[in-house]
């Protein structure tokens, strides 16, 4: 008994101190490799969200312009159709030693130095428009000349060759001979040919224009770059066209960088392709097709230009409010519906 009883409380004595020595025992856990490896991973899964998420924001930023410049031409076509079928002047002039667009045009002033938005309001379009933001690009983030923490209240230029018109004394003839001067009876049958109002890059704009400098008769350079096309939107812009529609162009060359403050050539050959996607939404175009013998070669030149990274852009955003009571008014050539 003696030898079985000291066995019997051997026994007792190991269950009774086995869970000690099994909680006392640290418990296993990430190795060093093993805890960078799960910090790489997500850190990847984070990039990849960031980058997700800023693409989304871009695409947003690019739709909501888009929506901008749709309803400033169909403001555009409003005040036409309200003034004899004369389109919005787009008159500007150096009064200040500075170009800046001037009384009776469709928006005065230069974004560049307007502290505020009463330069909108001057503007013959803004009866039609209504409210600021619709010329205010949402990817513009530049800034009035010594303001750096006031954003600039315009980001969008008119073709220029609609109905442009210089001030007298200014470095830049009055009239060009191929210009539209403001009549929609010129405008050719398939008005989609021809751009309106675009997206003009932080350095260049400055008046209400977008502009090309043209030379006649025709030299070895007939035409420059004055006015340089945004790239906000994934080095692209938007431009409206004078049937209602908008495009997205993306950009071959960038960034478009304004190197002198006059006219200047373009860039390269990525950047000359560029110039002449838009010459040929311009009245410069149909005017050179009508009058082929001028200069051939350009027009040979626009014949081989394959340069159609373009999409249509559709549209949900709301009108503004004036352009839903206008358009719905009997008569009018432009419909919506409930915004």
């Amino acid at each position: 008994m003696g030898e079985f009883s000291r066995k019997l409380c051997s026994d007792a004595i190991d269950l009774r101190q086995g869970p000690l020595r099994q909680r006392s025992k640290p418990l296993a856990g990430f190795t060093l490799i093993e805890l960078l490896i799960v910090i790489a991973i997500l850190a990847i899964l984070a990039s990849l969200l960031l980058s997700a998420m800023s693409q989304a924001k871009s695409r947003a930023h690019s739709t909501a312009c888009a929506n901008n410049l749709r309803q400033m031409q169909l403001a555009s076509q409003l005040y036409t159709d309200d003034n004899g079928h004369r389109m919005p002047l787009n008159k500007d002039g150096m009064p200040s030693g500075y170009w800046q667009s001037v009384e009776g045009a469709w928006v005065v002033g230069n974004p560049k130095r307007n502290q505020n938005d009463e330069n909108l309001r001057r503007g013959t379009l803004w009866p039609y428009v209504g409210t600021a933001r619709l010329y205010q690009c949402p990817g513009d983030h530049s800034t009035v000349t010594g303001q750096p923490t006031l954003r600039r209240f315009r980001s969008y230029g008119l073709n220029f060759n609609l109905n442009g018109e210089n001030t007298t004394g200014s470095a830049i003839g009055v009239a060009w001979w191929f210009d539209l001067q403001g009549r929609e009876t010129r405008v050719a049958a398939d008005s989609s040919k021809l751009f309106g109002f675009m997206g003009v890059s932080e350095d260049s704009i400055d008046s209400g224009a977008f502009f090309f400098l043209f030379r006649f008769p025709p030299a070895s350079a007939p035409w420059y770059w004055y006015h340089l096309p945004g790239q906000r939107h994934a080095k692209g812009a938007n431009l409206s066209y004078l049937d209602g529609r908008v495009e997205y162009h993306r950009w071959r060359f960038v960034p478009k960088t304004k190197k002198v403050s006059g006219p200047e050539p373009p860039a390269n050959a990525d950047d000359r392709r560029h110039a002449i996607w838009l010459l040929k939404r311009t009245p410069f175009w149909q005017w050179l097709e009508a009058n082929p013998a001028v200069y051939p070669a350009l027009l040979a030149e626009g014949a081989n230009e394959r340069d159609q990274i373009s999409r249509h852009v559709p549209f949900d955003a709301p009108f503004s409010h004036v352009l839903i009571e206008r358009c719905s008014k009997p008569g009018s050539r432009w419909k919506t519906t409930t915004p």
